[in-house]
This record gives C-alpha cells, structure tokens and sequence, in this order.
C-alpha cells in the first residue's frame, strides 16, 4: 500500500530487527505492528523514544497498528510513545493522510 503511494519502505521481520534497522537509518515515519515476535511494538516503541532522548532528536511518529479494538489496548501503546494507533484492517486513504500529514519524503 504505501509503496503505491511512492514511499520508500523498509520492512523488519520483528520487534529486535525494527530497533536494529531503526537505530542504523533516517526515516520519516514508523508504522509499528504492535504483535511482534522477539519485541512488541510496544517495548520497541519504548526503546526507540529512549533512544530519541538519549540522542537529543525529535520524536519520530510512531503509528501503532494492531487488531485488537480494546481501549486498554489503544491506551497502552500510546503510554508507550505511539503517536497514533490504528486498528486493522487498514483504510488506504487513512494511510495516504497519515504520510501526507507527516510530510514523508520518501
């Protein structure tokens, strides 16, 4: 989807890889699944804002994305630092907003 937007993506295969690709490259925005394996998205929510603080720069968004519609769901992930949380299945054009919103780059 977002490649059809013309955006450049980069794809991590779990929680541990997402903060490895992210702490190793520049992005615009972060879609961050929140059930991953070896991390969630919430733990790796958590450790890429330390990383922002410990590194003095400007929180990235953060969307949140999961199946589970639960409040305390929601309310967890953005405790985390998710800038927003989205519940699947994904709207294309709240997708295309969301970058345009952002001014992504790429």
């Amino acid at each position: 989807m977002l490649n059809s937007f013309g955006c450049e993506c980069t794809v991590a295969n779990d929680g541990v890889e997402a903060l490895e690709i992210f702490i190793n490259n520049i992005f615009d925005l972060v879609f961050m699944d929140v059930a991953m394996p070896r991390m969630d998205g919430n733990e790796c929510t958590i450790k890429i804002r330390q990383l922002e603080s410990l590194r003095g720069s400007e929180p990235i968004t953060i969307i949140g994305l999961s199946g589970n519609a639960r409040k305390e769901h929601k309310d967890k992930g953005l405790a985390a630092g998710m800038s927003r949380y989205i519940i699947k299945p994904i709207q294309k054009n709240e997708i295309m907003n969301i970058v345009k919103s952002v001014g992504a780059k790429h």
